[in-house]
């Protein structure tokens, strides 16, 4: 196994014995053939421990400093290019076949969209590596999660040119992912990173879920919240899932809270149908899946929901109006969120009209990242 524990007394560096070694089998370790073969044929089928602890030195050029974070997918650890003299975040994929086909994926991915124009607001990558049957990627090292951020430090929500300024970042990542026919598929703000902390950049992460365009895809592992009706109706899903996903989270951004806070998909269908009205029957007509929502009203082609079999109950729709859950009062010239908020009041109604165009239930309807890039809520100040 390609590890080596420093002896440094301290977890913040690596002993300088350790930096020698390294340095020294660094190049005879890089012209090994394990690293010339594909990455799917280098995974063997050994089930090898890595230890992450600070000290650690991995492929013999990376010296773990400390665990920036674990979950089903694995850990990640925030390491020292030995090389390179700089910091860098590793990921260390769990071993089974989902996280392995998951993090082969990502890596595919990302290597072809870091090497086109305009991926500045997407992650990079900046190798990757097997020890034993672990797939280790390295990236460049951000800080917290944009939803951390928000939570830790705006529990109201961020103001509104804030909102802005992170959402169209975002934006720009969807529009060079659009230009590639790459959908990121788990977009939400644990996935949107930022650069440094309390940054006004942020850059987009996790591509374990994306996918290309007309590639078969599995509807049920992204987070719920974010899932777009084609997920759910079991509609072809394409570049516009990513926009409603959005949608979501400019609600999220500004208000704290999540706009479709559901745990099962007859909740998020009453709940989009609460805020948005019914969905035209032209996409109920072409699911496949839209007889366990919906059913058309004896003697007329008109859908209604079906009554939800444990008896919860939802405003009519369209009852749930956005301007009442952004809490934004449409009766004054001017609205205040805070203090600091100076924004005119055609600003909200333009910021709640790109959401609503984000939220359209016809993926071709949908507003794409270009056009929305050109909305006036993006142009209506210098950012």
């Amino acid at each position: 196994m390609n590890t080596h524990t420093c002896s440094s007394k301290s977890a913040d560096f690596c002993s300088m014995d350790v930096v020698r070694t390294a340095a020294k089998i660094l190049k005879k370790n890089i012209s090994r053939s394990s690293h010339i073969l594909p990455l799917r044929e280098r995974v063997s089928k050994r089930d090898d421990k890595i230890c992450l602890k600070p000290g650690t030195v991995l492929n013999m050029r990376y010296c773990v400093r400390k665990l920036l974070g674990s979950g089903s997918f694995g850990k990640v650890v925030e390491a020292h290019d030995l090389q390179d003299k700089e910091q860098v975040a590793i990921k260390v994929m769990k071993t089974n076949d989902h996280h392995t086909n998951q993090s082969l994926k990502e890596i595919e991915l990302l290597k072809f969209i870091n090497k086109e124009k305009g991926s500045r607001f997407i992650v990079k990558l900046h190798s990757h590596f097997c020890i034993g049957d672990k797939i280790c990627s390295v990236f460049e090292l951000l800080s917290n999660t944009l939803y951390a951020y928000l939570m830790d430090e705006y529990p109201a929500g961020f103001s509104l040119n804030a909102t802005r300024n992170y959402s169209k970042q975002i934006c720009n990542a969807l529009q060079h992912l659009s230009d590639l026919q790459i959908i990121h598929g788990d977009l939400k703000l644990d996935n949107v990173l930022m650069t440094y902390p309390e940054a006004p950049t942020i850059k987009l992460a996790d591509f374990g879920s994306a996918f290309r365009s007309g590639e078969k895809v599995d509807p049920n592992i992204r987070a719920r919240p974010y899932r777009s009706p084609e997920f759910i109706l079991h509609s072809r899903i394409g570049v516009p899932t990513d926009m409603w996903s959005l949608g979501c989270i400019l609600v999220e951004m500004f208000t704290a809270d999540t706009l479709f806070a559901v745990s099962d998909s007859t909740a998020q269908i009453n709940k989009f149908v609460e805020v948005l009205g019914m969905p035209p029957a032209s996409i109920l007509d072409s699911s496949t899946c839209s007889k366990k929502f919906f059913e058309k009203t004896p003697g007329s082609d008109r859908y209604v929901l079906k009554k939800p079999r444990n008896g919860e109950t939802y405003k009519a729709a369209g009852m749930r109006k956005m301007q009442d859950i952004l809490d934004i009062d449409l009766e004054g010239s001017m609205y205040e969120k805070g203090e600091d908020d100076d924004n005119f009041l055609y600003e909200y109604v333009d910021f709640i009209d790109l959401i609503l165009l984000m939220l359209k239930y016809d993926p071709s309807e949908r507003i794409t990242p270009s056009e929305a890039l050109n909305h006036k809520f993006f142009n209506s100040q210098e950012e």
